[in-house]
């Protein structure tokens, strides 16, 4: 047991269907989620952690005095005195996390089914932490923090998709869509290191000068359009393409919008007749595949021209902070894949093989540049990187029967990455660098 600790939690879900006519159909998801969480640090490792000043506390070094009061002029832990801390310091967390889900779907015509998914994901949180002086000692008592935040994203997926069979072996299955997303986050938190021990709440009273108020918002959206096309032949022959187009705020006004593409075919050699016979082999299947995606995982505002706070002469000001990029755009992947999956001996022994290689380009990185522009750097598509290697995979069932399975299974796997190009430079980086030739990240240090 631990004395001020406390976790509360409430969760409720709702999932719901309609089929409103004999071709509409409706369906609802929602969830909701409430904490409330009270504690010392338990993760940090420093005086007010139990754990941690525990190793500290001699067993005569008392935790009280005459009175009964909690000391806190003791000689170690900073004079922290960790039971002080958790009866009378105010640290708590409260969070609301709420989402849910809702689809409608319509079949206006045989093998067509047209759905709309619309879905919402919030999540709010506040939190107080007040370092009373009837714990702490002075210079750092009254102590407060107190921040709330909270985060939505609206997401909505509009698709067709429309699936038959020919002739008894001709199988094909399609979809075009739109999806859109949008997210908001904010966070607010004010500290000031002398709240008023009668009233600990932040009040007009406060110093002003050592007041501090942040505050930030970072809003992202994505657009896309996509289709997908599947075919098969009698469970042997199988091929898919896709297509899509992503317009991310992430990047640059003149390179927003980004195509990707995929296109992979398969052979499933067991269903073949001369294969029929075969009576220890139960799969055999050869895959092969190409396509370009994007990679927007960067974070928001890094193409953008940004200012940032500053003090000149006791005056407080902006200034530029970052460069603007409106080229930066997105990170692009080209991999082909050709592989095969096998089992043998009434699935006993099963397994896969494949080798891939992949070509990164555009790669997204932060690029010296000289200091005479007054930046040193920016955030830029730089250059090329290569990934190749294989990845085996077997698993056996030593003992397979009715009631007891006894599998093992292992694998390994073999990649090699390869910096083939940035921009004109041998290498980017200070102390942990990208140097052509080499692999992503090389330690530069002294012997």
């Amino acid at each position: 047991m631990f004395y001020g600790v406390d976790f509360q939690k409430l969760q409720g879900r709702v999932n719901t269907s309609y089929k409103l006519l004999d071709n509409l159909e409706m369906g609802v998801r929602f969830n909701l989620a409430h904490t409330t969480q009270r504690d010392v640090p338990m993760q940090s490792l420093y005086s007010a952690n139990p754990l941690w000043s525990g190793m500290g506390w001699l067993p005569w070094d008392p935790t009280t005095n005459d009175e009964g009061l909690y000391v806190t002029n003791i000689n170690l832990n900073g004079g922290e005195n960790a039971r002080a801390s958790a009866t009378y310091d105010d640290k708590w967390d409260k969070n609301w996390h709420i989402n849910g889900t809702a689809n409608l779907r319509w079949t206006p015509i045989k093998n067509l089914d047209l759905e709309t998914k619309n879905s919402v994901e919030t999540f709010f949180t506040k939190s107080r932490h007040y370092y009373s002086p009837m714990a702490h000692r002075a210079q750092y008592a009254d102590q407060l923090d107190e921040g709330n935040g909270q985060l939505i994203q609206l997401t909505t997926s509009n698709t067709a998709t429309y699936s038959n069979i020919f002739g008894g072996y001709h199988s094909v299955h399609a979809v075009v869509g739109q999806e859109a997303m949008r997210y908001t986050s904010t966070q607010y938190e004010m500290y000031t290191p002398e709240a008023d021990a009668n009233m600990p709440y932040f009040i007009g009273s406060l110093n002003q000068e050592t007041t501090e108020i942040q505050y930030s918002e970072t809003n992202e959206t994505m657009l896309s359009f996509f289709g997908i096309a599947d075919y098969n032949y009698d469970n042997r022959y199988f091929a898919q393409a896709t297509i899509r187009t992503d317009g991310s705020s992430l990047f640059g006004s003149d390179n927003k919008w980004g195509t990707f593409w995929s296109a992979s075919a398969s052979w499933n050699a067991t269903n073949e007749a001369f294969l029929k016979n075969v009576n220890w082999l139960d799969l055999l299947k050869v895959r092969v595949s190409y396509g370009v995606n994007g990679n927007n995982g960067i974070a928001a505002y890094r193409a953008y021209g940004l200012y940032g706070a500053t003090i000149y002469n006791g005056i407080n000001g902006y200034l530029p902070s970052q460069l603007e990029n409106p080229k930066l755009s997105w990170e692009r992947n080209l991999t082909w894949n050709a592989g095969m999956d096998f089992a043998f001996f009434k699935n006993r022994l099963s397994g896969s093989i494949d080798g891939y290689n992949r070509k990164t380009v555009d790669l997204l990185l932060t690029k010296q540049i000289p200091q005479t522009t007054g930046f040193s750097s920016i955030f830029s598509n730089v250059g090329s990187m290569k990934n190749e290697g294989v990845e085996l995979q077997l698993s056996y069932d030593l003992i397979s029967k009715r009631d007891f399975l006894w599998n093992v299974g292992g694998n390994a796997a073999y990649n090699k990455t390869t910096i083939l190009d940035l921009g004109g430079d041998e290498f980017l980086g200070t102390t942990t660098r990208q140097v052509v030739g080499k692999s992503m990240y090389t330690y530069y240090l002294y012997d």
